[in-house]
């Protein structure tokens, strides 16, 4: 007999769901959960090494459970019309990237491209390369 190895998605799971993976008890399950949602999804099970208190041993155990199905169906902010508190929302975003954003865009115009907050100051590669998924323009 092969053991089916049991993968839970990350990306719809609810708490009761992220119980049934190793090492992952309830405080995890409401973590991940409350990331998930403050993210506006996951485009990644890497994301989960950003779970408060999740170390990178937790996660080498929990990975092979883990799966992401969809990754696209992200909650996206518009970059021309948030405002400074729908921009602080997001995880990825402290009170003076919002605020940087929005003097930018009040002094430049709009966004044409979401590529272009690459040229607001504090966005730095690596932040951009792990925002960019959740900003939209329209």
């Amino acid at each position: 007999f092969r053991r089916v190895l049991f993968r839970s998605d990350v990306g719809t799971a609810d708490t009761l769901e992220l119980l049934k993976i190793p090492a992952i008890g309830p405080a995890f399950a409401h973590r991940i959960s409350n990331f998930r949602d403050k993210l506006g999804g996951f485009y990644s099970i890497n994301q989960l090494k950003e779970v408060w208190g999740l170390t990178d041993s937790i996660f080498q155990i929990i990975a092979p459970h883990t799966v992401l199905k969809d990754s696209t169906n992200l909650r996206r902010i518009n970059i021309n019309k948030a405002d400074y508190k729908e921009f602080n929302m997001h995880p990825y975003i402290d009170k003076a990237l919002a605020n940087v954003i929005i003097s930018y865009r009040n002094q430049h115009g709009a966004f044409h491209s979401v590529e272009e907050i690459k040229k607001v100051p504090l966005v730095t590669g690596e932040l951009y390369s792990k925002l960019a998924p959740y900003l939209k323009i329209e």
